[in-house]
C-alpha cells in the first residue's frame, strides 16, 4: 500500500498544497516548526480520523472553518481517492472518488498507516488513556466498524454520566432510565473490551519476539489488560463479560451516584507491560522504554499487514531517529526496509539512514521543495 498524492487546503500551517508521493522511503526535511510533521499527521489522519499530538479541531488553520484532505491510495495497482473535510462548527463530511459517505467509520479501512514518534514511549511512561488509545486505533483500522463502536460508547457513557451528575445528592430517584443506559453500557463496552482483548493475544507473540531482536537479550514480556473491575479478561466470553459488568454495576450503585460519574468500563481500563515481572512503567530503563514502544509499533505493523486485506501498512516515522540509539535505529532501518512506503521526518539529515536511498523534500514555511 502507498500514497500516491496528498493535498491539503487550510490545514494547520498549509493554505494550500499539492504533493506527489513515491513508493519507497520519502524523506522530509525541515526545521522544527516549520510543518515537516503536519504533512504525515494528515496522512495519519485519513487512516484513523485522530491526530496522533492534538484535537481534531487544532487542525484547522487559525480563522478559517474548515480544512481539507485529500490523498490517492493504491493497493495493488486499485487506486482509491479519499476525502475529508475537518469543520470548527459542525460534523465533518467524508468521501470516497467522490462519493459522499453517510458514515464516519465508511472511510476507515481504505488506508492503514502505523506512526512511530517521540511521544510514543509514552506507551510505557505514561497514563492508561495513551494505551487505550494504541488499542483502539489499532482496532479500528482492522475493523473498521470497532470505530462506530467507540463512538456509540462515547455517547452512552456521556448520557450517562450527566444523568448521575444530575441525580448526584438527591433522594428520591428514577432508578429505571438509569438502567436503560446501563444496558447499552454492558453490551457496547464488553464490545470493546473483547475486541481490544483479541488485539492483545494477537499482539502479544509479536511484541516478545521484535523485544528479543531489538536488545538482543531473551526477556520475558506479558502485556495484558487491567480490568476496572478487578477481574481477568482472559479466556472470557460475551455473555460472561456482560454478566460481571452488570453485577459489578450493581455493587457500586451507590458510589456512582454519590460521585455522579461511571467508575466502571473500558474507559478506566488499561494495558499493562511487564518486562522480567516487573511493571514497565515503574521499572524499566530509558532503553528498555524505547525498546518496548518500538516493539508494540512494529508488531502494530506486522499485525495490520498479516490480518487486514490492505496488506503492508504506510509507515511514517515521525522525527524519531534523533531520539534512537545505533542499535535502535538499525532495528528500525532493518524492519521498514520491508515496506512499499516509508514517511520519514527529520530536522538534521545525518540522524536518518536511510538518506542514499531516499525520495527527498525540504520543508520551510508551509512550503515543500
Amino acid at each position: 500500500m502507498r500514497v500516491n498524492s496528498l493535498s491539503l487546503v487550510n490545514y494547520r500551517n498549509y493554505d494550500q498544497l499539492n504533493l506527489n508521493l513515491h513508493s519507497g522511503i520519502n524523506l522530509f526535511i525541515g526545521n522544527n516548526g516549520q510543518g515537516k510533521t503536519n504533512l504525515v499527521e494528515a496522512i495519519r489522519f485519513c487512516s484513523t480520523l485522530n491526530s496522533h499530538r492534538s484535537p481534531n479541531s487544532a487542525l484547522v488553520s487559525a480563522g478559517k472553518p474548515q480544512a481539507s484532505i485529500a490523498v490517492e491510495v493504491e493497493n495493488d495497482s486499485k487506486k482509491l481517492k479519499l476525502g475529508i473535510e475537518i469543520n470548527k462548527e459542525s460534523a465533518n463530511r467524508f468521501s470516497l472518488n467522490g462519493n459522499l459517505l453517510r458514515r464516519s467509520s465508511e472511510v476507515l479501512g481504505v488506508l492503514t498507516t502505523v506512526i512511530f514518534s517521540p511521544e510514543d514511549i509514552d506507551l510505557v511512561r505514561r497514563d492508561p488513556s495513551t494505551r487505550r488509545s494504541f488499542l483502539n486505533e489499532l482496532g479500528t483500522q482492522l475493523r473498521p466498524a470497532f470505530y462506530q463502536t467507540l463512538q456509540d460508547y462515547e455517547r452512552v457513557l456521556k448520557q450517562r454520566n450527566a444523568l448521575l451528575k444530575s441525580a448526584r445528592g438527591k433522594s428520591n430517584i428514577d432508578i429505571s432510565t438509569l438502567e436503560l443506559w446501563d444496558d447499552k453500557l454492558i453490551q457496547l463496552g464488553s464490545a470493546i473490551i473483547l475486541n481490544r482483548q483479541t488485539l492483545v493475544e494477537a499482539l502479544l507473540p509479536r511484541v516478545g519476539e521484535k523485544y528479543d531482536q531489538i536488545s538482543k537479550t531473551q526477556a520475558q514480556l506479558e502485556i495484558q489488560q487491567v480490568s476496572s473491575i478487578g477481574i481477568s479478561y482472559k479466556d472470557m466470553d460475551i455473555d460472561s463479560l456482560r454478566s460481571a459488568l452488570s453485577d459489578e454495576i450493581s455493587k457500586i450503585r451507590k458510589e456512582e451516584l454519590d460521585r455522579g460519574v461511571t467508575l466502571i468500563g473500558p474507559q478506566r481500563d488499561d494495558l499493562a507491560v511487564s518486562l522480567n515481572g516487573l511493571s514497565a512503567k515503574e521499572h524499566s530503563s530509558q532503553g528498555e522504554a524505547w525498546s518496548l514502544a518500538l516493539s508494540l509499533k512494529l508488531a502494530s505493523a506486522e499485525l495490520i499487514a498479516d490480518s487486514s486485506s490492505t496488506g503492508k501498512p504506510v509507515m511514517i516515522l515521525d522525527d524519531v531517529f534523533s531520539v534512537l540509539d545505533t542499535n535502535r535505529r538499525e532495528a528500525l532501518t532493518e524492519f521498514v526496509h520491508g515496506y512499499e512506503q516509508v514517511l520519514i521526518t527529520a530536522a538534521v539529515e545525518a540522524d536518518v539512514p536511510l538518506t542514499s536511498e531516499a525520495n527527498r523534500f525540504v520543508i520551510k514555511d508551509g512550503q515543500v521543495e
